[in-house]
């Protein structure tokens, strides 16, 4: 009882010093996440499971239920087949739990890969195939699905993969052990040996390419959406500093957003009344990838939003963007026939404000369903804000324009001066009396009175 008691101590304080050096120095839950994590993982794993299996081989020893003389062969063996859990089992553990479900669009990508692996590990690894020297050689294929995930999929498919292949390579091993006339402990463990060599080589280098992979692509994704950030907004300042209007503005921002974050449809829904507006409208602004999409427009035309209904009803309320992986699920979405009707899956949405008041709300749509993306959403609210900005800046032009245009009607000369005295505005009447044939003049900005006469 006691020797059982302290081997179950030692495989707990295994997995305590092993979670408390992952959170700690591997980044825990993203030890998977880069290279170096994996790297510090992988070291680990073989200082936890080296502690379990000294403290499990030692108490058989001392308590002689193992010779003194197999203690290393079954500290060797108990160690490596701890450490063949730890580096294959674990990583799928924690990427299936903390990764995105399978969605349509890649969903046939990572069964084909699966399938593949399992086929090369019956034809290179099964243990019921005649063994010949060509079948040691064709078990390097097993590369082949690994880099393929790898490359294409991430690090918790390439985790499965790995785990796939390690399967049948166990599976061939425990088939050599069964078919050995007699099986000693030394014969395990070099058994054991050559089975955690090949997992350790097949699965620690293709998750740490994974994960260097799948770093390499957020960190362009997250340059592309800071670059779409720049464009948009280089391009909204352009066009209200050429005269553009507000509705080629949200259109060239709708034609970005698509083009970068690929979803497929953009629309935006204004407000009856900027003041106090009591309804969102559907506004004639649309972006389409393709014609397939444009009986969207049609088909919503009419659709008005209250405060909290659908998905510009919620933006408008909360004041914050909204994102909605699936539509068929939601409840609060006035559009989802239509929408679902013509291929939409997910959408999501953010609000312009200027002057605090709300100037739009900014959709997108999208025919494959997705998970949130914190990151774009922090961009789209930016691109928002920016916008606001820009929009306050062409109110205060148009009522500059539309201030000018009152003044100019009047008979009366009409000077604006600053606090120094210098001229900074002057309406048509008071521009006659400025001149060769005025009574004033300007001498660096301020008025100088010409003729005597002028100040009676």
């Amino acid at each position: 009882m006691s020797t059982s008691v302290i081997i179950a101590s030692g495989n707990t304080l295994e997995a305590v010093l092993a979670g408390f050096l992952i959170g700690y120095w591997a980044g825990g839950v993203r030890a998977f996440a880069s290279p170096t994590n994996v790297l510090k993982f992988f070291t680990i794993c073989i200082i936890a499971t080296a502690l379990a299996a000294t403290i499990g081989a030692g108490v058989l020893t001392l308590t002689d239920h193992a010779a003194r003389e197999d203690f290393i062969p079954v500290w060797l063996t108990w160690w490596m087949g701890d450490l063949a859990g730890a580096i294959v089992v674990a990583p799928c553990l924690v990427l299936w739990a903390g990764s995105e479900p399978f969605t349509p669009d890649n969903l046939y990508r990572r069964l084909a890969t699966y399938v593949v692996a399992a086929a090369i590990g019956l034809v290179c690894l099964a243990p019921f195939l005649p063994h010949a020297s060509i079948q040691d050689a064709a078990s390097y294929l097993v590369i082949i699905p690994l880099l393929w995930a790898a490359l294409n999929l991430g690090p918790r498919d390439t985790a499965t993969v790995a785990l796939i292949l390690s399967g049948f390579a166990a599976w061939n091993t425990a088939n050599d052990l069964g078919h050995s006339e007699a099986v000693s402990i030394r014969h395990l463990g070099d058994h054991t040996v050559l089975l955690l060599a090949f997992i350790n080589s097949i699965t620690v280098p293709s998750l740490a390419l994974s994960a260097e992979i799948d770093r390499r692509s957020a960190i362009a994704k997250t340059q592309e959406q800071h670059s779409l950030e720049a464009r948009v907004l280089w391009k909204a300042s352009n066009d209200v500093a050429t005269g553009g209007s507000l509705e080629d503005l949200l259109s060239e921002c709708l034609e970005q957003i698509c083009k970068v974050t690929n979803w497929q449809v953009g629309h935006v829904y204004v407000p009856d009344n900027l003041e106090e507006p009591t309804r969102l409208y559907p506004s004639s602004v649309w972006y389409f990838q393709s014609e397939t999409f444009e009986p969207i427009a049609l088909a919503t035309a009419d659709v008005a939003m209250r405060r909290g209904q659908g998905l510009p009803g919620l933006v408008w309320a909360t004041g914050k963007p909204k994102w909605i992986s699936d539509i068929s699920i939601e409840s609060n979405f006035s559009r989802k026939e239509i929408l679902l009707g013509h291929g939409i899956s997910a959408a999501f949405g953010f609000p312009i404000y200027a002057e605090r008041k709300l100037q739009a709300v900014v959709e997108f749509f999208s025919s494959s369903r997705k998970l949130p993306d914190a990151h774009l959403l922090r961009t789209v609210m930016n691109i928002g804000e920016q916008l606001g900005r820009i929009f306050e800046r062409q109110h205060a032009r148009e009522q500059e324009v539309a201030l000018q245009r009152v003044l100019d009607t009047l008979a009366t000369a009409i000077f604006f001066i600053d606090s120094a005295g210098s001229v900074v505005h002057m309406n048509d009447a008071a521009k006659q009396q400025v001149g060769a044939n005025g009574p004033l003049t300007l001498d660096k900005r301020r008025l100088v009175l010409i003729d005597p006469r002028a100040a009676k």
